[in-house]
């Protein structure tokens, strides 16, 4: 086993010695062989494609799983990131134009498909990743139980949500208690030609959510999110900032890399 893992670490070195991204995607057939003889993880980054305000673009969550999956790569050095399914359920998200919607059992088809894939191609070890947990995170789950029981894969579900537990009091104090939306401060820190006019995003009123949201799910026509927050954002700020990006998306990453992929890679 040390062996496998010497060799898996020298590849993935050679690799970025040479400039050359630990996408699978990006990969060629070759490469893939081996790190997949080496035994390394699989990330593979879930977004959907949904509304983030007036001021972000609907695949800012898409975007920002990428990115924290690909610097977790990078710290942990025995995994690499595959290609991002982009699709799932956000019926919360439908009021907003800018969604793709497949049904629960298609989304459950993919997942059971990916790993299927994986699996034959020599890969045992895998982490999903998700900006949100919510409708995917439970047809992940629902997934990985029942295909894995014949694929006999280690598998990982993660949300950054389930990240942020363990360091919430330290976010808490990096967003002002709520007061600054996350998202934008890591889009600011990575792709901030994409934002429309986060300066207006800070003078709109931030919406006042029912206490009741907060314990567990509620279903009620009254209390639709497009009437609870009418462009779909919950939290706004001009103190948002690159740098407070760039902090958020190192902590979760670190995270990612330290709590999951070591447990798995070790």
């Amino acid at each position: 086993m040390k062996k496998l893992w010497t060799g898996s670490m020298f590849l993935i070195l050679v690799l970025s010695l040479y400039g050359q991204s630990l996408n699978f995607e990006e990969l060629t057939s070759k490469e893939i062989r081996e790190l997949a003889k080496a035994n390394v993880t699989v990330i593979v980054p879930i977004a959907q494609i949904e509304n983030h305000g007036l001021y972000l673009p609907v695949a800012t969550d898409l975007y920002l799983t990428r990115e924290i999956c690909r610097k977790a790569a990078e710290k942990n050095g025995k995994s690499i990131v595959a290609p991002a399914i982009q699709l799932g359920n956000c019926s919360d998200y439908t009021a907003w134009p800018g969604y793709i919607v497949v049904r629960n059992q298609t989304f459950l088809d993919i997942v059971e498909d990916y790993l299927s894939s994986l699996k034959q191609q020599g890969f045992q070890n895998v982490v999903f990743c998700l900006m949100h947990g919510g409708h995917n995170f439970n047809s992940i789950d629902i997934a990985v139980s029942e295909r894995n029981r014949e694929l006999g894969m280690k598998v990982q579900i993660v949300s950054m949500n389930v990240l942020m537990s363990p360091i919430w009091k330290e976010i808490s104090e990096l967003l002002l208690k709520g007061k600054i939306d996350p998202e934008l401060t890591m889009m600011m820190a990575l792709k901030p030609n994409l934002i429309k006019d986060e300066k207006s995003a800070g003078k709109m009123a931030q919406p006042q959510l029912p206490s009741f949201m907060g314990l567990g799910r509620y279903y009620d026509p009254e209390y639709t999110l497009d009437k609870i927050a009418p462009d779909g954002m919950v939290a706004y700020s001009e103190k948002a900032t690159a740098a407070i990006g760039e902090k958020l998306m190192d902590m979760l990453s670190s995270g990612l890399a330290e709590r999951v992929l070591k447990r798995l890679t070790d």
